[in-house]
């Protein structure tokens, strides 16, 4: 059952992948939204690709955490910025959602793809991609979810 969910997974990844090389005439202007952002908010963390559109890169331990040794790294920065709670966050939900615990609160879109994982649906992960490939930044969900504490 497991290997058949990654599967799906995997499956549905292609195919946004795929989809999204087909539409550059809609995608938005350069560095805004894109392939990039959408993957690295599916697989890196949700707002990692929506803060590439701000202009802010990819850290090192972010590309780590692709690999079983950089996720520590991840929880230790959300740790350090925001205490256990941030680290909590770190492993649950993102790296820069840890680091951000602070000063953001936690979305609802954000719960809703720990939800999905939980039970093997990228449903959650591939919204916040679409979100990161159509040009939203985190500043801008932030207004409008008033996310500040």
């Amino acid at each position: 059952m497991r290997k058949a969910m990654m599967s799906v997974f995997i499956s549905i990844v292609f195919c946004f992948i795929l989809s999204s090389g087909f539409a550059q005439e809609t995608a938005p202007a350069k560095g805004e939204g894109g392939m990039m952002p959408g993957f690295a908010s599916c697989c890196l963390g949700p707002r990692i690709g929506l803060e590439m559109n701000e202009g802010k890169p990819i850290e090192i331990q972010e590309w780590l955490q692709l690999v079983v040794i950089g996720a520590p790294l991840c929880w230790y920065k959300g740790y350090q910025a925001a205490g256990v709670g941030g680290c909590f966050a770190a492993w649950l939900l993102g790296p820069r959602v840890g680091r951000e615990f602070k000063e953001r609160n936690v979305r609802t879109m954000e719960w809703v793809k720990l939800g999905t994982d939980v039970i093997g649906l990228p449903i959650g992960r591939l919204m916040i991609a679409l979100e990161a490939m159509d040009g939203k930044t985190m500043t801008e969900i932030e207004q409008k979810e008033n996310l500040r504490k």
